[in-house]
């Protein structure tokens, strides 16, 4: 199989269409948002001290309360410096939404005050844990637990065996959070991060007290409650996810898993008004689906956001090749710049339609950025063809507006939206065809700087080309022909 090697600095391609120049005002707003970011950050901060120093041992009369302070503020500082770091280095987006920001310094302050009011093995970590590892990914939920403990552990007054236990209840939690998929999985998870929140109180109390020191009542409830802490927090997470989908509007793979049923009115909707794009749209998430796999992207984000990237041809379904069935095209009469205009706006209206719909923001990105800036070159090279007076024919008239695909999952069902489209044209999808075929749309692609956003790899682009030769070959496999019967 041919593999797709870097392009040589001399070889000619097509330029895409320039992103337009931030406006002052823009620029002026972007600046306006990080600078609320931080005040929203510096009054977290100020009030994490006050929570942590209000309720530690001792009282403001006593003496040493102005060192102490001091000292909390310095740690909480240094605590608040690494945080911060550790956003901007893997979660950076998290700086454009300053809402999110105040909700999870608001996270750390009410962990503290209940590490300071009421029993430890009462606290959440485990339901905090699991869902910040569902809503972002366990290498930011860890993170964030890390730094969590630090304001906890200074307004704490209970025993430190337990928050030990919490903690290492919340680090089970988290790795075992990884592609939840199912409502049930949480429950388990939750189980599993209580079992090992006993363990570990269980050793640290024969450390601490030896085993003959353990049969009292005060000894062994604590063990109850820890254990029951991460089961009810499975309960939790399951009842409280929804809500917290809708009200920050982010997406999870369960509520991905819900989008992706073909019962949904939205889909209903394709089926019935658009049957073409509709089956093009599974066969483009089916690609998609496996190419992601390949790579290590979001799969599922793929599969479900290519179910709903053509939605906007809902608004004129009948002007789309694949919903013309037996009927004249709609075009015969049309100009091609208004054809082209016709085709370029399914994007458009699919984001309009997908935010009534409520859909998620990461799939109405994808909706946006499916095309890119490529060129409608049926119509453009119609156009040409057409153009009797010699006039020059403006090739960005005849370009989808954008943007770029910003992400891998995006790239992703660009690709397998056009590999789909191109191979129904196809007299022959013998697979030594497929395979050029894939090959040279996918070169196309990374030739004209669509991929330019993305950040695929070169290997990562020859995997997801093995992958859709596999599919399509799948699709496109042969039949034995069966002898007709002989005539009576």
């Amino acid at each position: 199989m041919a593999r797709i090697r870097k392009p040589k600095p001399k070889t000619k391609r097509v330029p895409p269409k320039k992103a337009r120049p931030r406006s002052k005002l823009s620029l002026q707003l972007r600046a306006f948002i990080r600078y609320k970011t931080a005040l929203l950050l510096a009054l977290l901060f100020f009030l994490s001290i006050v929570v942590a120093t209000s309720f530690t041992r001792g009282a403001v009369a006593e003496e040493g309360f102005a060192e102490r302070v001091a000292a909390t503020a310095l740690i909480l500082l240094v605590a608040f410096f690494l945080a911060g770091a550790f956003i901007s280095q893997f979660e950076p987006r998290l700086f454009d939404s300053p809402p999110r920001i105040f909700f999870l310094g608001l996270i750390a302050i009410f962990l503290t005050l209940l590490a300071s009011t009421v029993a430890d093995y009462f606290l959440p970590l485990v339901l905090v844990a699991v869902l910040l590892a569902i809503v972002y990914n366990q290498r930011f939920a860890l993170g964030m637990m890390i730094f969590y403990m630090v304001p906890i552990g200074l307004g704490a007054t209970g025993d430190y065996k337990i928050l030990a236990a919490l903690f290492a209840g919340s680090v089970t939690a988290i790795f075992l959070s990884r592609d939840v998929r199912h409502r049930s999985k949480l429950i388990e998870v939750g189980t599993l991060a209580g079992f090992a929140q006993f363990v570990m109180l269980f050793a640290l109390t024969i450390m601490e007290l030896g085993p003959r020191n353990l049969y009292s009542r005060e000894v062994l409830l604590p063990f109850l409650w820890v254990f029951v802490n991460g089961l009810a927090a499975g309960v939790a997470i399951t009842a409280l996810l929804p809500y917290l989908e809708r009200a920050f509007n982010i997406i999870t793979n369960i509520g991905l898993l819900e989008l992706s049923d073909l019962n949904r009115p939205l889909l209903k909707h394709l089926a019935l008004e658009a049957p073409g794009s509709y089956n093009h749209s599974l066969i483009v998430g089916s690609l998609a689906e496996a190419a992601a796999r390949q790579i290590g992207a979001n799969d599922l984000l793929a599969r479900v956001s290519a179910y709903y990237h053509d939605i906007g041809k809902l608004n004129k379904p009948q002007y789309f090749v694949e919903n013309e069935g037996l009927s004249p095209s709609k075009h015969q009469n049309l100009s091609p710049a208004m054809s082209s205009l016709i085709i370029t706006a399914h994007t458009k209206d699919g984001l309009e339609l997908g935010k009534e719909y409520k859909l998620p923001r990461k799939i109405l990105r994808i909706i946006q950025e499916h095309h890119g800036s490529t060129l409608v070159e049926y119509f453009y090279h119609q156009a040409r063809e057409k153009n009797q007076d010699n006039l020059q024919v403006e090739e960005s008239a005849f370009r989808y507006p954008g943007p770029l695909p910003k992400s891998k999952e995006s790239a992703i069902v660009m690709l397998a939206d056009a590999v789909e489209s191109a191979s129904r044209t196809m007299k022959d999808p013998s697979p030594a065809h497929l395979e050029q075929l894939v090959h040279d749309l996918i070169l196309k692609r990374l030739m004209g700087g669509q991929l330019n956003e993305c950040n695929l790899t070169f290997r990562e682009l020859q995997q997801i080309e093995i992958s859709f030769i596999k599919v399509l070959a799948g699709i496109y496999h042969g039949r034995i022909k069966y002898p007709e019967q002989e005539e009576k």
